[in-house]
């Protein structure tokens, strides 16, 4: 398994839990479990994947949430692309956020 796709799974979490500052969302850990799962998965199976939330929401990441029962929202304007075990994510001006 590929560390980075852990740190991708972090990294939204960590960007929803950014979105709440002070809020216990317990829901998270458990978005954060299927979704590095979900990653595993798609990225073993195409080599590359784009989890995007600009313009508009993620499939991958509304399901993932509504699995998780996440009673908040993802924040939109990210999209972060996997190639070949590399994580790169831009916000909606198209600058690098973060590169693992």
């Amino acid at each position: 398994m590929n560390n980075n796709y852990d740190l991708a799974a972090n990294w939204w979490s960590n960007k929803i839990q950014e979105s709440f500052p002070g809020k216990t969302i317990p829901e998270l850990s458990v978005f954060n479990d299927l979704l590095k799962k979900k990653i595993h998965s798609l990225a073993s199976l195409k080599g590359s994947i784009s989890i995007s939330t600009y313009p508009y929401s993620s499939k991958i990441l509304d399901d993932v949430a509504f699995a998780a029962m996440l009673p908040v929202s993802i924040p939109s304007g990210y999209e972060m692309k996997i190639l070949l075990g590399s994580v790169m994510v831009y916000d909606s001006r198209g600058s690098l956020v973060a590169n693992f």
